[in-house]
């Protein structure tokens, strides 16, 4: 039997190996007090000899291959880092605005309910119509109209305050995408516990699109049909233009990626980043950016094109029958594409880009596997030079939160490793990654650095601090560089 033994806790362990070798651990809750319990929650001493117990009876059933191992004897090294970019002034306010209005419909739930079965009712009804007040939705009922109209007109106030602040970053389309998202209109479900179990996992994935840029959560309309054009003419995009673009003259196409860059910390670096490598490389030297948002790799697209560079897309827009000639038009030494956008969902798994040695993943995912296969396009058989991964995280935001649960699900993984290096099993906290988690937790999540942290102006890096000159490029906007993934 093949297949990934573990990955969020112990007891999944315990499914395979019992359905493989019925007994071999004994009943789960045996499983449970010799060997989750003491590396789970315990520490010290029990925590490694359970451990090392469990090491050694795993060794006559288990048989692991892990790929890195078998590729960094094969390929060409690999390099990875972490750069912690900051959110700029438009993402902070509307990432603030965002948690905010989260935490306090969270809050709301919480409240006791009356004794009652009439206070229950008014209190429903009240709690919604706060929640609809304090978040900005809006129900089914014309009757809200007014309140809604004031609360527009409130947001539109707010910008303007916003505006005389520290926003100028942000420019006029930076604006008006905030005004545009914070008065945006969503449709309040009925019943308390609907409320707090269908809107938190759509509030977290707003945070993420705002932890990439500020914009409404998107990029130039174009976007499709420009994925379109590439899927479909790729000769077209070898001259330089698409369908959408070849109208447009040079100075909109730098207003756009202008735009771009002023509204997302993030895209800043990236913009930084990717000149640097088109500055410093070889006219053969590629790259790749991955996300896993196609209205980010819009704003990736918008930018491309404004600074002029030929690229390729590769999303859930393209049939599958025309992805590999696209692949074979970027492996190509000769052909002028410096830049693949490659949607993590629809291209990462299955694809070998080694005509490309740079990688940037602009967002993190849950599942760290996404990821890892998203990495795993340039690192493969057939890869001749050195490769560099650059994986792009907001500090402060919930990208770090998602980071930091790829950490801990890889190295409970290492928990049960027969093999590789005993120090990397070191660092194991003891914590559970898929424990349900409480009001309390999902604020920690919001903010792993504080609330204070995103309020403010991050510090950035002394420029002089990286030897390697793309780095160098990157410092002064930049937390943080930390090497590895």
């Amino acid at each position: 039997m093949t297949g990934t033994p573990i990955q969020n806790n112990l007891d999944e362990l315990f499914t395979v190996i019992n359905f493989v070798c019925p007994g071999y651990f004994g009943t789960l809750e045996e499983f449970t007090s010799n060997f989750s319990d003491p590396i789970m929650l315990k520490g010290g001493d029990a925590r490694t000899q359970a451990t090392n117990n469990m090491k050694q009876q795993l060794k006559r059933i288990l048989l692991r291959r892990v790929r890195d191992d078998i590729l960094s004897e094969m390929l060409p090294p690999r390099t990875g880092y972490t750069i912690y970019c900051p959110l700029n002034a438009s993402q902070r306010i509307r990432y603030l605005g965002q948690a905010d209005r989260l935490l306090e419909g969270l809050k709301m739930n919480a409240k006791p309910k009356a004794d009652t079965r009439s206070t229950k009712s008014t209190k429903s009804a009240e709690d919604s119509r706060k929640m609809i007040e304090t978040n900005g939705w809006s129900s089914d009922d014309d009757s809200h109209d007014e309140e809604e109209e004031g609360e527009e007109k409130a947001v539109v106030e707010g910008d303007k305050q916003v505006q005389k602040g520290d926003i100028d970053a942000a420019g006029p389309d930076g604006l008006d995408s905030l005004k545009k998202a914070s008065s945006r209109k969503r449709h309040l479900p009925c019943g308390e516990n609907k409320v707090k179990e269908s809107q938190v996992l759509p509030a977290l994935m707003e945070l993420r699109l705002t932890s990439n840029t500020s914009s409404a959560f998107g990029a130039d309309a174009s976007s499709k049909d420009a994925t379109e054009s590439t899927a479909s003419d790729v000769p077209e995009v070898i001259a330089g233009e698409s369908s959408t673009t070849k109208n447009e003259d040079k100075e909109s196409r730098l207003a756009k990626a202008k735009v771009v860059v002023e509204r997302s910390g993030k895209m800043a670096v990236l913009d930084t980043l990717l000149t640097a490598i088109k500055a410093g490389s070889s006219d053969t030297e590629k790259a790749v950016v991955v996300s896993n948002f196609q209205n980010v790799l819009g704003e990736v697209e918008a930018l491309a094109r404004g600074r002029g560079w030929h690229i390729l897309r590769i999303d859930g827009d393209v049939p599958a029958e025309k992805r590999m000639m696209l692949v074979a038009h970027f492996n190509n030494p000769s052909s002028p594409f410096f830049l693949m956008l490659l949607s993590a969902r629809a291209g990462g798994v299955g694809l070998n880009l080694v005509g490309g040695s740079r990688l940037v993943l602009v967002d993190p995912d849950w599942n760290p596997a996404t990821d890892q296969q998203a990495m795993g396009r340039i690192w493969r058989d057939g890869q001749t030079k050195p490769v560099f991964i650059y994986r792009l995280i907001s500090a402060g935001s919930i990208d770090e939160t998602i980071l930091s649960r790829q950490q801990k699900k890889g190295t409970l993984n290492a928990v049960i490793s027969v093999q590789g290096n005993d120090e990397q099993r070191a660092d194991y906290d003891g914590s559970n990654p898929s424990k349900k988690v409480g009001n309390g937790d999902i604020h920690a999540m919001i903010f792993p650095r504080g609330k204070d942290y995103v309020s403010r102006q991050p510090t950035l890096l002394d420029g002089a601090s990286q030897t390697d000159p793309v780095l160098k490029e990157l410092s002064s906007l930049c937390v943080e560089i930390a090497e590895g993934l």
